[in-house]
């Protein structure tokens, strides 16, 4: 449900599956001049994965290779945000996150500032 409320929405037009040896992570949007990922996105389906330290190890570990200050991962019915290893790491209830994105694109207002989502002359 998720990944077809992006489908649609022109801002995510970039979105990327990140895979290596040691790990994956969900959606990436890559920044189209540099290549370069410009944030992450883990989709969990239970709530558990939010405090696991295994859960987040290759969303953390994708971070710090790029160099990405924030991540994201969703969760069934958690919204919060902590601290990771020095990464600000926010968890996004599933069902918020897709009535937000479906929102934005549907053409209403954007909310870059809550997911870090980039302006729309990008």
């Amino acid at each position: 449900a998720l990944v077809t409320q992006y489908l649609p929405a022109p801002l995510f037009r970039d979105l990327c599956f990140a895979r290596w040896n040691q790990g994956e992570v969900d959606l990436v949007r890559v920044d189209q001049a540099t290549q370069r990922p410009l944030w992450a996105l883990d989709v969990k389906w239970s709530d558990r994965a939010c405090d696991s330290a295994e859960e987040w190890s290759s969303l953390l570990q994708f971070a710090s290779a790029n160099s990405l200050g924030m991540v994201h991962m969703t969760s069934r019915a958690i919204s919060k945000v902590q601290s990771r290893n020095g990464i600000q790491a926010v968890v996004h209830s599933l069902p918020m996150l897709c009535f937000e994105i479906g929102r934005l694109a549907a053409g209403q207002e954007l909310v870059r500032d809550r997911y870090g989502l980039p302006d729309e002359s990008e």
